[in-house]
């Protein structure tokens, strides 16, 4: 089930059909995917749209449960995936459920961060709202005074991909080139392709399952970018997306990775591990370091 997030225009996304169109291409068995049409709330004051998040999750969970009893449908096998505000609805609709009928799985895609940073669990999407929690950040770091994604991390495995802060292709030394192609609208596309670019590394780990994109699990992007956390030891690595591997041990795990600005995102081969924090520091900028 596909939850959208706060809406500036009122209009539905194009994404959602791709990722519709995503997810039926990859099963093998026939799949339900419901969409969650929650735009005339969404489509208000940023505040009030987060207000109705509560609400639209308790909706959620309600049909969940009739589903559940009029079909014996089991909610093990319920997939939430939402987008920004729709992140924290699905949390929503996890907690909602109790117990006794908890959700398979939710994912998180740069769930929106005003509001939610540093409230408790209860208030936002958290481990306990599914059996299994996935989070990918994309745009968790204050730009012109805008911070869209929440930062900290919020699931069982919190991937953050090029460090979570902004995507390549999507800087904002890329706005000259959208004001010319979107004129008043450049800022809003700007900061829209990082928050996005979630969305598109989802769709991208279910149209190429070949070419799949792994985050290792380490303290910080800096760390990562030295090349001190490339290792799948003991759980820590694990794939991003739709065929992420749900060994969860118990604690929250912050993994990073690098991607492309392009469909397939995927940054560079596993294996070659040698040249990662080279690429990194071209990536993001970053100095070089003794142990670099």
């Amino acid at each position: 089930m596909i939850i959208h997030g706060w809406s500036m225009d009122g209009l539905l996304e194009t994404w959602i059909w791709k990722l519709v169109g995503a997810l039926k291409s990859r099963q093998s068995q026939p799949v339900n995917v419901g969409f969650v049409d929650w735009i005339s709330l969404a489509h208000q004051h940023y505040a009030v749209a987060v207000r109705n998040t509560r609400a639209v999750g308790q909706e959620v969970a309600a049909l969940l449960l009739w589903l559940e009893e009029s079909v014996k449908f089991s909610q093990s096998k319920v997939h939430l995936i939402g987008y920004s505000l729709g992140a924290h609805v699905s949390g929503f609709a996890g907690s909602s459920m109790g117990r006794k009928h908890k959700i398979g799985r939710i994912t998180g895609l740069d769930p929106a961060g005003p509001l939610f940073e540093g409230t408790s669990p209860s208030d936002r999407l958290s481990p306990d709202d599914a059996s299994f929690v996935d989070a990918i950040h994309t745009f968790t770091q204050e730009h012109m005074g805008l911070s869209v994604g929440i930062q900290q991390p919020i699931a069982h495995y919190d991937f953050y991909p090029n460090g979570g802060t902004f995507q390549p292709g999507c800087h904002f030394l890329e706005l000259y080139k959208h004001i010319a192609e979107h004129g008043l609208n450049a800022i809003t596309q700007t900061i829209k392709c990082a928050h996005e670019r979630s969305v598109h590394l989802f769709i991208d780990s279910l149209r190429h399952s070949d070419l799949q994109s792994t985050g290792f699990q380490c303290s910080d992007m800096n760390s990562f970018s030295q090349g001190l956390c490339l290792s799948c030891k003991k759980g820590r690595c694990n794939t991003l997306g739709y065929d992420i591997r749900r060994d969860w041990t118990g604690k929250s795990k912050k993994l990073f990775l690098i991607t492309r600005a392009q469909a397939p995102f995927r940054g560079t081969s596993n294996e070659d591990s040698t040249t990662l924090p080279v690429m990194l520091r071209g990536l993001l900028r970053l100095p070089e370091t003794s142990q670099g």
